[in-house]
């Protein structure tokens, strides 16, 4: 039977599928695959570099080495910039001869890695069997003739497979359903015998699979004898320890390449994706990997990257602070140049395109501004430190520089905020939205970002630049760096360190807040409205960068602060990486997910459009007068009678457990000290707490009393919000109690005297009831013309708000702001202060001491993550319901209220002795006071019997 093509031969050009399937999800699958590229790159590179510099290393082992990085280079490079290019840029299209050439070195350096790998068992063999004769037998010619042999049988076995692929006519559609130009693909588009192509193929896998791993196998045979031939398992465990690196280099090659090879060819039922995601991850994987397992095993590669790294160090005199570099010169040149074109191109596009004068990009121009003034504050300083040892700068120089790197941070932060705000106002308010963000507004949003950075930064250079400097002038860092320089002050630095922290956490917790609280709004839309989903995919790129400045910042900030068993490069590493690596990548984020930007580049005259989410608004006569209607448990209304017995029996514990405690502090001197008085109004707070809502509860459940007042409501919804606000600062409070215990224990009492401790309550308390007014103002203000009915058991926020038939936008938007910074900032202290006792806990001497300042601090982490965690979930279950039935959501928001105030109480009366010693004293007192009443009832009775036998027989006389 003729064989027939779909049309003629002579194909000039191919197109690549990339992975069949997941087309949608290339921007995606590019991520690690870019990352694992560049991996490759840098490790290898490194690795090649190292090897050079480092005579010590030129032994055949580390040779080999070098012949494995070159490989590994080579064959990344053959197909990931291809691959990327058809994930980012759609460019799919393909020469016949690329694709050959492609083929040639993805299968000739396969076949060559696998040789490579039989030397470096050979060379492990001589190592252990024959060390006196090592560098005799493996001398630097016949590791050269070696490396040459396995170039040979590359070129030699896969010239013929190449040539006989070249010979085959192609048929089209000439469409390979692969990432890059694999053997068996390709063989799939041809129109003759393919049959010879395919022995060949698979007659020179399998000889050069079986040949290799037979001689690897024999040789780790006679290392094995070799080992377990000799007297001491010290021996043996440090001579078979040197062959890890290379049994894992094998099982990375030869464990996916199989696994790739049975699954396509035994396996035809798998998904396409799974077999060419197999093969990706064979290619990539390998190359990635190999320099860090290397790296990371082998004694000499780790000593000769610290002698590389010796060598670039400089101790600096001079008039003002110096600078000890740290660091490899490696890396500087390529991201810095990468930073500014990536930068540069986006910015000129910006500016050159007008259809991108939209928000997004504006906001986007600004971001691109900020990462190049901030990379170049540090990065020429610093290679010049690497290049050329300038390890001077002057003492102005120094702190301008400072000033420019931490301004420059704080202003990045204010603009990923307003760029949530932005995709928030773009996708919840898709019609304002260019009313909304005018030029103006993002002017002014622009201008409100620098004056906040300059007002938070320019005090903090003031402080510092004010103290003396007369310790060494080495900075033990890259650049000048705040906490660096603060250190070789001779007066106390602790002022500026304090400020700083605290600033840098209230900037970066509010503006952390606030775009948590963009994306729930912006989630919240999206569950609701399917027609957001594809303008919420508008936010990929602003996650990425998100997760780029805020994950390696918060990780070196925290290295640096509480990481004391980091070594002092591996500290300078990560905040250079931190400064450098987000400003290279954002462009290239914004590049590969931004359709608009990857148009900019070549036509520049795409317009924006925003899906639109459809809202409708509708006019009802209302009336503010008539009271709401409370229905209890929704769905649940049969059950309302044994649904109460747990409540009632919660509030009896609140009352009686509180009461208790507030009486033995209130009887007990020995009790009257701060740390109890913040229990004291912790337990005042939880009996108003459950005071303002259980009773009407209660009432709703018993006797069906379902009718409550409409100022009665909106007084029960401020005393519960405020309270709540209360009780986060009061937590805050008392977490700085605990700091100044452990830290400063003899100051204590001097620190927290009882007229202080009283102002703190009171400033919680003010602080409340000074957010929550404006609230109570604006929900009141509102018009109810809706059903009366309110679905909740008590008058909670979300639930009145729904019955508003007027716009409650800007009271959600308040309460969101309020809700979120006081949770926000409480949260980021509390956690400042548990971070500097753990530091200061980690200092002590002896476990046992360790264990014990801990212990001390257990009941507070309880009652802190019995408050956060539940009013969280039940924020949550309250915006998202995911599904979930109506009464799940109210008796979750009912247990928050009433469960944390009855156990706190028991915990501290469980976990605090003098709390439970007062509480027994009470008791004794009250069983005491009884025990004296009766004795003296009983005398009184017994005085009374006898008056009236004396009186009896006067009054017989009579």
């Amino acid at each position: 039977m003729p064989l027939s093509c779909p049309t003629n031969i002579s194909l000039s050009e191919l197109h690549l599928t990339g992975i069949p399937g997941l087309q949608h999800l290339h921007h995606w699958i590019s991520i690690p695959f870019c990352i694992m590229y560049l991996i490759t790159l840098a490790g290898n590179s490194i690795l090649l570099c190292l090897i050079k510099a480092d005579p010590s290393l030129h032994l055949p082992m580390f040779l080999f080495l070098s012949m494995l990085a070159v490989i590994d280079l080579v064959m990344s490079t053959s197909i990931t910039p291809k691959m990327l290019s058809i994930f980012w840029f759609h460019s799919t299209a393909i020469s016949l001869d690329a694709c050959l050439t492609q083929m040639y070195f993805v299968h000739a350096f396969s076949v060559m890695e696998s040789g490579l790998l039989v030397a470096m068992a050979f060379d492990r063999y001589v190592a252990i069997c024959n060390p006196l004769r090592y560098l005799s037998i493996l001398t630097s010619p016949v590791v050269a003739a070696i490396g040459l042999a396995t170039l040979f049988r590359a070129v030699v076995f896969m010239s013929p497979l190449t040539f006989q692929i070249r010979r085959l006519p192609l048929c089209s559609p000439a469409v390979v359903d692969h990432s890059y130009c694999e053997h068996m693909a390709v063989l799939k588009l041809a129109c003759g015998d393919a049959a010879f192509s395919n022995t060949y193929s698979l007659s020179v896998s399998t000889y050069v699979g079986s040949f290799d791993s037979l001689l690897i196998a024999l040789s780790y045979l006679l290392i094995l004898r070799a080992v377990l031939s000799l007297s001491s398992p010290q021996a043996r465990k440090k001579a078979f320890s040197t062959c890890g690196s290379h049994l894992c280099v094998m099982a990375l090659f030869y464990i996916p390449g199989l696994l790739s090879m049975y699954m396509e060819s035994y396996h035809q039922e798998l998904p396409p994706h799974i077999q060419v995601l197999l093969a990706n991850i064979y290619l990539l994987i390998p190359p990635a990997f190999n320099p860090l397992i290397y790296g990371i095993r082998t004694k000499q590669i780790r000593d000769g990257a610290c002698r590389a790294i010796s060598r670039r160090r400089t101790i600096a005199g001079g008039v003002g602070p110096g600078l000890q570099g740290t660091g490899l010169g490696t890396f500087g040149p390529e991201g810095y140049i990468i930073t500014l074109v990536g930068n540069g191109v986006v910015l000129l596009v910006i500016g050159l395109n007008n259809s991108l004068r939209d928000p997004i990009h504006l906001f986007l121009a600004m971001l691109a501004i900020i990462d190049v003034v901030m990379v170049t504050s540090i990065v020429p300083k610093m290679l010049s430190i690497f290049w050329l040892k300038s390890t001077e700068i002057g003492y102005m120089a120094c702190f301008v520089q400072m000033f420019l790197v931490h301004s420059t941070t704080s202003v990045e932060s204010g603009v990923l905020l307003a760029m949530a705000v932005d995709r928030y106002v773009a996708i919840c308010h898709p019609l304002r939205y260019q009313a909304i963000l005018n030029r103006q507004t993002i002017a002014q949003i622009g201008l409100a970002i620098v004056v906040r950075a300059l007002l938070f930064i320019v005090p903090l250079t003031g402080m510092v630049t004010n103290l003396p400097y007369c310790r060494s002038h080495v900075v033990p860092h890259s650049y000048c760096e705040h906490m660096a320089v603060a250190k070789l002050a001779c007066a106390d630095p602790r002022p500026s360190e304090l400020y700083s922290v605290t600033g840098s956490s209230l900037i970066v917790g509010m503006d952390m807040a606030f775009i948590a609280v963009s994306y729930g709004m912006i989630l919240k839309t999206v569950l609701r409205k399917k027609s957001c989903w594809k303008a919420f995919s508008t936010c990929g790129c602003h996650l990425c960068v998100l997760l780029l400045y805020y994950i390696p910042g918060i990780v070196s900030i925290y290295a640096q602060q509480f990481g004391s068993g980091v070594s002092v490069h591996a500290q300078v590493l990560l905040a250079d990486l931190y400064l450098t690596l987000p400003t290279m990548l954002n462009p290239i984020v914004y590049s590969i997910r931004t359709k608009q930007i990857r148009q900019g580049t070549k036509v520049g005259n795409k317009d924006v459009a925003w899906p639109t989410c459809t809202m409708s608004t509708t006019n009802h006569s209302y009336t503010n007068s008539l009271p709401f209607l409370l229905t209890g448990i929704p769905g649940l209304e049969a059950l309302h009678m044994w649904i109460s017995i747990p409540f009632c029996f919660t509030y009896i514990m609140t009352l009686l457990g509180n009461s208790m405690v507030l009486l033995a502090v209130r009887l007990d001197k020995s009790l009257h000290e701060p740390m109890y008085y913040f229990i004291s109004m912790l337990a005042v707070i939880d009996l108003t707490f459950s005071t303002a809502v259980v009773p009407k509860m209660l009432g709703v459940f018993w006797l069906d009393s379902r009718d409550i007042g409409f100022e009665a409501c909106f007084i029960q919804m401020f005393f519960i919000h405020t309270f709540t606000a209360v009780e986060s600062g009061v937590l805050l409070a008392m977490s700085f109690d605990w700091y100044i215990a452990i830290c400063n224990p003899l100051r204590y009492t001097t620190i927290l005297t009882s007229s202080r401790t009283i102002q703190i309550g009171l400033l919680s308390l003010a602080r409340g009831a000074g957010v929550m007014t404006p609230l109570m103002y604006l929900l009141t203000s509102l018009p109810y013309c809706k059903t009366r009915v309110i679905p909740h058991s008590y008058c909670e926020h979300m639930a009145v708000v729904e019955l508003a038939c007027a716009d409650p936008s800007v009271s959600d938007l308040y309460s969101l702001i309020v809700a979120t910074l006081l949770v926000g900032a409480d949260s980021v202290f509390i956690t400042f202060s548990y971070g500097m006792i753990l530091r200061s806990v980690m200092r002590l001497p002896s476990q046992e001491a360790r264990l014990k300042a801990l212990r001390t601090c257990g009941s507070h982490v309880s009652i802190i993550l019995l408050f956060y965690i539940g009013g969280l979930l039940s924020m949550y279950l309250q915006m998202f319901s995911f599904g979930l039935a109506p009464h799940v959501q109210v008796l979750v928001a009912d247990f928050y209220l009433t469960v944390p105030p009855m156990l706190n109480p028991i915990i501290y009366g469980i976990k605090v002795k003098q709390i439970q010693e007062g509480i027994f004293k009470l008791l004794r007192q009250l069983a005491g006071r009884s025990i004296s009443q009766a004795d003296k009832d009983r005398s009184d009775a017994e005085r009374g019997r006898h008056q009236q036998k004396r009186i009896y027989p006067i009054l017989e006389q009579v």
